[in-house]
């Protein structure tokens, strides 16, 4: 009677779990984009909130607003996301919504 051989997963090397981290990173983010270019009216109620406190949107404030996943699975407060992306996101939509009071 043979014994079983035991499975031994393959190493990844760093630099693959780099890569694999990076494409993790980067389909969350463009998730959240997605969710965001779709939920526009939560966007524009967002943002017509920040401009009443006279500041700037931002996605981790944002956050305070809003909670869930996208149609991905993605949950909106990964650590995962870009934030910095998404916040560039709600700036320029702020920006088309109201360009007379954004200094370039």
């Amino acid at each position: 009677m043979m014994a079983k051989e035991k499975y031994v997963e393959p190493k990844i090397e760093v630099a693959d779990k780099d890569v694999l981290k990076s494409r993790h990173k980067e389909f969350c983010t463009n998730s959240v984009l997605k969710f965001l270019k779709q939920n526009d009216e939560l966007v524009v109620d967002y943002i017509e909130e920040v401009r009443d406190r006279d500041k700037m949107p931002n996605y981790s404030d944002f956050l305070r607003k809003v909670m869930g996943t996208t149609a991905e699975k993605v949950n909106l407060a990964s650590i995962y996301v870009i934030r910095s992306q998404a916040t560039e996101y709600l700036v320029n939509r702020y920006r088309e919504l109201y360009p007379e009071e954004v200094d370039y």
